[in-house]
C-alpha cells in the first residue's frame, strides 16, 4: 500500500551524500557510492533529487566510467547552505 510518503532511507541517504560532498569535495556517483558504502544504483537517483532540492549541483566536469567505456560520469558538488 502506497501512503505517498517518501521512504526514510532516501532522505537519510541524501543527508549522507550531502555530508560526504561537503567533507570530501566534488565527487562522481561511483566515488560517492564508495564513500557512502552503498551501491552506485542507489546514489544516481538521489543526485537528481538533490539537484532539484538545491542541495547539489553538476560541476560541469566529467570522469570516465569505471570501465572506461560508455557515458562519462557527472562530478557533483555540494551547494552550501544559506545563512541569512
Amino acid at each position: 500500500m502506497d501512503t505517498g510518503e517518501e521512504p526514510a532511507w532516501r532522505a537519510a541517504l541524501r543527508a549522507l551524500i550531502a555530508h560526504k560532498l561537503s567533507e570530501l569535495g566534488p565527487l562522481d556517483t561511483h566515488e560517492l557510492a564508495r564513500a557512502c558504502q552503498v551501491n552506485p544504483d542507489a546514489v544516481a537517483p538521489r543526485m537528481s533529487e538533490m539537484e532539484a532540492l538545491g542541495l547539489a549541483r553538476d560541476t560541469g566536469r566529467r570522469h570516465s566510467s569505471v570501465s572506461g567505456k560508455g557515458r562519462k560520469l557527472k562530478v557533483w558538488e555540494a551547494i552550501p547552505a544559506r545563512t541569512e
